[in-house]
């Protein structure tokens, strides 16, 4: 047997740009200035409170945590409407490995609902 586990964002699904407008979105609805979107890329990936922390320098722990309230209700309203693509191949690479009756899938992500 063989265990394959793959990351979700920026391994399987591009979701890059649904971060972007999600945080876009966040920042708007509560009148905080919004980031530019190579600023906004830069910290994809890492913990939620600690990217709204460096997309909103010298924001106080209140404010991040009133930005990160925000980013977490745009995007709930997001999850169920925009779907992130997969990235090309990924599906083909999936099926492959899933058709072998030795290997498990597993996905691991710090997606938080």
């Amino acid at each position: 047997m063989r265990l394959v586990i793959f990351d979700l964002d920026g391994t399987l699904i591009d979701s890059v740009q649904h971060f972007v407008e999600t945080v876009t979105d966040s920042f708007t609805a509560i009148g905080q200035p919004v980031p530019d979107e190579t600023t906004i890329r830069s910290v994809s990936g890492i913990t939620a409170w600690d990217a709204m922390a460096l997309l909103a320098p010298g924001a106080t722990p209140d404010r991040v945590t009133a930005i990160l309230d925000s980013y977490r209700t745009h995007y709930r309203a997001r999850a169920g409407v925009q779907r992130e693509p997969l990235f090309a191949g990924a599906l083909d690479l999936l099926d492959r490995l899933q058709a072998d009756n030795g290997t498990i899938l597993a996905v691991a992500t710090g997606k938080g609902y």
